[in-house]
């Protein structure tokens, strides 16, 4: 019986540990996953610039085609 009790505190102790483990390891996930976040925003960010600088080029160049003679 004494030999089961240690066992048991022993599995105990290592599912514990391990717990333990896959808690530090959850929190460095959660640690990459926002500074991925982070980035992605950056680059919906600076997308969204593009986008808009080339919706203006887009109107422009749609005027100055506008002002071109047409061919005959």
């Amino acid at each position: 019986m004494l030999g089961l009790l240690q066992t048991l505190t022993q599995e105990s102790k290592q599912t514990g540990l391990r717990v333990e483990m896959m808690k530090i390891r959850m929190d460095q996930l959660e640690t990459k996953f926002d500074a991925h976040t982070a980035l992605l925003n950056e680059h919906t960010r600076v997308l969204s610039e593009h986008t808009t600088r080339f919706d203006r080029l887009e109107t422009l160049l749609t005027q100055i085609l506008a002002r071109l003679p047409e061919k005959p």
